[in-house]
């Protein structure tokens, strides 16, 4: 595979937007990796023979996969290149929709679905570590901020796509169009993103959990994020059904966006860090103002998700100055996001079967202080030391 020679500068003297807006772009195909079996349950629950709840393991496998193998994906990335790896990621994602538009027999998609929880890894792994290699100092908050709205404005648009694709041609449509998608955002990247130097070095599983989870400044903006992923996808999920307001499964994730977007810019000036500890403050105060009856500070509830993401992956450039040091970074966040998203949904949803909303509140507050104290103890190792 021939791919473009000219290596990244580190720091870049002059942003390249249009190769962050590349790499968004396979972001964008990256997560709708789950948007598309999310919105496709019913088809495909039909075309198996079984109910939702049978084919609904789908979209958890990739989730499981970045659990386990988040971190080590961190090391793979570092060791062979990070536009190795994505470029890789997004042309064999392109072969694995194909495939699944084939409509196989249902071992087959689950083999499938595996390998495409592969590379959504390698994709979400190294998409922030080259953003990064393509951004200046000033810029770079910008652009992490950008990364971090990936997966709420995939989901977006795949809302949009998916039911005229699904009228138009069904499943095997809808996976084909995304293969599609993949194979020329691929063609693309070949021809235009700059190779961001190796890392040479051994990969040892228990060795890099060690070497991460040992480190301050690699492992602080997983840390800080896994107590948000706890809490968002829940918040989602729940709200809307327990305040009888369905109106919020649009409204709490577009002002989310808005918030992620405006928080990279303030990211110039303000520490990441400080920036998602006043995040998870801000849901705090809110959800306190909305537990107690003031139902439109549910819009600052909102507002206050989005400046958490934004904040931490801006802290994985901030606080990581190598490369090999923010691939790793990326891979814990991925690791702590997806244990944040896989325990938040049974365990909201247990917790509102048993305690109803006001055991749903004190799940929050109690997420959001965690937050706050992995902050403040990450803080204490960090910034300390350099005064």
């Amino acid at each position: 595979m021939k791919m473009n020679i000219a290596q990244a500068s580190a720091p870049s003297e002059q942003s390249d937007w249009t190769l962050v807006a590349l790499v968004f772009v396979t972001g964008l195909f990256a997560a709708a990796q789950f948007g598309k079996i999310s919105l496709t349950l019913a088809p495909l629950a039909e075309l198996y023979g079984t109910d939702i709840a049978g084919v609904s393991f789908f979209v958890s496998l990739v989730g499981f996969l970045g659990i386990f193998l988040g971190v080590i994906s961190g090391a793979v990335v570092a060791r062979a290149g990070p536009t190795r790896v994505f470029i890789w990621s997004a042309g064999i994602a392109a072969i694995i929709s194909i495939l699944q538009a084939l409509l196989p027999p249902f071992a087959g998609m689950i083999v499938l679905r595996l390998l495409e929880g592969l590379t959504h890894l390698g994709i979400v792994v190294a998409g922030p570590t080259l953003m990064a290699a393509v951004t200046n100092g000033r810029d770079r908050p910008i652009a992490m901020s950008l990364w971090a709205m990936f997966f709420g404005a995939s989901f977006a648009a795949v809302a949009l796509v998916v039911p005229p694709l699904m009228q138009a041609g069904g499943v095997g449509l809808v996976f084909a169009a995304h293969g599609l998608g993949f194979a020329v955002i691929c063609g693309v990247l070949i021809w235009s993103l700059p190779v961001v130097p190796a890392t040479p070095g051994k990969i040892a599983f228990w060795g890099t959990h060690v070497a991460i989870y040992s480190s301050p400044p690699v492992m602080a903006p997983a840390l800080a994020f896994g107590a948000y992923t706890f809490i968002y996808l829940a918040i989602i999920t729940f709200f809307p059904v327990m305040l009888e307001r369905p109106e919020l499964f649009q409204i709490i994730p577009l002002i989310s966006l808005v918030a992620t977007f405006t928080t990279g810019w303030v990211a110039r000036r303000v520490a990441p860090y400080t920036l998602a500890a006043v995040g998870y403050v801000w849901i705090v105060f809110a959800g306190l103002a909305v537990w107690s009856g003031v139902d439109w500070m549910i819009y600052l509830l909102a507002f206050g998700l989005g400046i958490v993401p934004a904040a931490c992956f801006a802290a994985i450039p901030s606080l990581n100055p190598s490369a090999s040091d923010r691939s790793m970074a990326a891979g814990a966040l991925s690791q702590m996001g997806n244990i944040g998203t896989t325990l938040g949904t049974p365990v909201f949803a247990f917790t509102m079967l048993s305690a109803g909303m006001s055991g749903l509140w004190v799940v929050i507050m109690g997420a959001c202080a965690i937050g706050l104290g992995l902050i403040y103890w990450m803080t204490a190792k960090i910034v300390a030391p350099q005064n």
